[in-house]
């Protein structure tokens, strides 16, 4: 089981036998997750890095993903089985909260980002103006202040006609 651990910690985070061997004695979470401490009150157990390094590269990672396939279908077809003749029940949780959200909120964060990235790169073209493509620049701007105020327009007559 330790080993299986280790061999999908190093897969997933894609770290060096020394980080492996640096996580597996130092972080907690991972010795009870491995199932080496579970309490206080416990001799703790320090791995060695060469046990390690023999150990887990034994594991190809081919073999830890093929053995994360098998226990995925495993837990599909026989802990998680849905029975055939029972409809999904489904229970939800919400409560009202007053808030002051301006409509379209997806449209302002687009602007924002877009606004933002348009900065980002005009602070990029004055410090290496050898960048090309970038000409319009400042029109890329105005159309977007267009865009803004003619969806403010908009609302606020829409606002009036109400």
């Amino acid at each position: 089981m330790v080993n299986f651990v280790l061999a999908q910690l190093r897969l997933c985070l894609n770290i060096s036998y020394e980080m492996l061997h640096n996580l597996d004695n130092n972080h907690k979470t991972l010795r009870h997750l491995m199932g080496i401490e579970r309490d206080l009150g416990y001799n703790p157990v320090e791995f060695e890095y060469q046990n390690i390094y023999d150990n887990i590269s034994a594991l190809s990672d081919e073999m830890v993903t093929e053995l994360n396939a098998v226990i995925l279908e495993f837990g599909h077809r026989e802990v998680f089985k849905k029975k055939e003749n029972t409809a999904l029940r489904l229970k939800s949780d919400s409560f009202v909260v007053e808030n002051n959200v301006h409509f379209p909120t997806d449209y302002n964060l687009l602007w924002d980002c877009a606004r933002k990235y348009l900065d980002t790169v005009s602070k990029y073209l004055q410090k290496y103006d050898s960048i090309k493509g970038w000409r319009k620049l400042a029109n890329l701007k105005k159309i977007g202040r267009q865009l803004l105020k003619l969806q403010y327009k908009k609302l606020t007559t829409k606002a009036a006609a109400q």
